[in-house]
């Protein structure tokens, strides 16, 4: 099985990834970010991409499951309501 993980540069994909990387059956596993990951491992390639740019989506090609970190990036701040 192959892998892909969005938001892979976060503390929740941190502790992911590794997990991944060591199951048995999970050939491969790719971490898609906006900064590249800092995790390495035979196993895993990391992809610097924005996801939620349509160009990117390509790269889900060739995976057998997604695992979806994505969180809400709130540009106006907090107090923008």
């Amino acid at each position: 099985m192959r892998v892909l993980v969005t938001d892979a540069d976060t503390p929740l994909a941190q502790a992911l990834l590794p997990a991944l990387c060591g199951r048995p059956g999970i050939e491969a596993v790719a971490g898609i970010a906006l900064e590249p990951p800092r995790f390495e491992h035979p196993r895993f390639r990391a992809l610097e991409a924005d996801y939620r740019d349509a160009a990117a989506y390509s790269l889900l090609a060739g995976y057998d499951a997604l695992v979806h970190l994505g969180r809400v990036r709130d540009e106006a701040g907090p107090d923008a309501l």
